[in-house]
């Protein structure tokens, strides 16, 4: 009788064991079902397309157009590039990369995208010749950082000094004490890039004169430039 007693009492116990964590489960498999979905919700207005462009006619003989949104977790962003210049496929650049850089309200530097002009693809018109370049590309983000995307800019390490006959002739002057050339010491670029107006530091290591700009890394590495 005392053994009958027994296994009921500890059957009892164990039910309510099993149910408590049945509960628990629920509770916390609930919590997680309403923190996805509100999540989801956030995101989905990131996940329309948003539009960033960049006219550098006047300097580097194009324009960029970049189109980006956000879907689960993932950074999608669409390259298409105006105009091609016979420095695009010169050997000097065959290293050469154009970087885009998102900036906060600010100013800031949220990220920087480098692509290789060995990355994007070739467009031609219906005349066979060069028109243009293009490019996609897909990186692992935070949305959070996403969310604070202002504008964007556009910076290069391209040799154009040597091509100036493919850029319009006003910009000659400008190609002669080009800021953003390969190869210049952190001094050299500041002091091209005064040409252009007062230089202020605006963020660390960061460097802006008129519409103008220079980012650097602390050992003095150009990362930005436009």
């Amino acid at each position: 009788m005392q053994i009958r007693e027994f296994v009921k009492s500890s059957f009892r116990i164990a039910l309510a064991m099993f149910l408590a964590c049945v509960g628990l489960i629920v509770v916390v498999t609930a919590y997680y079902l309403a923190i996805e979905a509100i999540a989801k919700r956030q995101a989905a207005p990131f996940e329309s397309v948003r539009e960033w462009k960049s006219d550098r006619k006047s300097s580097l003989g194009l324009e960029v157009h970049v189109k980006t949104k956000m879907v689960s977790g993932k950074l999608l962003g669409s390259i298409k590039v105006s105009g091609y210049p016979g420095y695009l496929s010169h050997p000097k650049n065959a290293d050469g990369q154009l970087f885009f850089q998102f900036l906060d309200q600010d100013g800031f530097t949220l990220t920087t995208k480098r692509m290789k002009i060995s990355e994007f693809t070739t467009v031609v018109d219906d005349k066979d010749t060069n028109a243009g370049m293009s490019a996609q590309f897909e990186d692992d983000f935070s949305l959070d950082i996403y969310k604070r995307f202002s504008r964007m800019q556009l910076g290069w390490n391209l040799d154009i000094t040597a091509f100036a006959k493919d850029l319009p002739a006003t910009t000659t002057s400008i190609v002669n004490l080009d800021h953003c050339a390969p190869g210049l010491s952190k001094a050299e670029r500041l002091k091209r890039l005064a040409q252009f107006g007062t230089v202020r530091e605006t963020g660390m290591n960061e460097f802006k004169a008129a519409e103008h700009r220079l980012t650097f890394l602390p050992d003095g590495i150009l990362i930005g430039c436009n």
